[in-house]
């Protein structure tokens, strides 16, 4: 049985390209934010075509500490992008 959430995305991944980043720990609360990766692993696993980039170590602030791997991951993803519409 689909739960509503996997169903919502199977049906966004139809309409629209999704992009997944997410930083794999949370150094200022003192705790590791592997359950978050593994939700957000398992949402990359449900749309099709998805791929997961973990910035890690990443905090709250994630796009700014790994400000080279979320450049790079962006780009990457504008690249797809770009591909899909040729």
């Amino acid at each position: 049985m689909l739960m509503p959430l996997d169903f919502l995305l199977r049906w966004l991944s139809g309409l629209l390209t999704i992009a997944l980043l997410g930083g794999a720990g949370y150094i200022l609360y003192q705790w590791h934010a592997g359950e978050l990766v593994s939700d957000r692993w398992r949402i990359s696993q449900a749309i099709p075509q998805a791929d997961l980039v973990v910035l890690a170590p990443g905090g709250h602030m994630g796009l700014m500490e790994r400000h080279q791997q979320f450049a790079e991951a962006v780009r990457t993803f504008g690249a797809a992008c770009l591909e899909l519409k040729r």
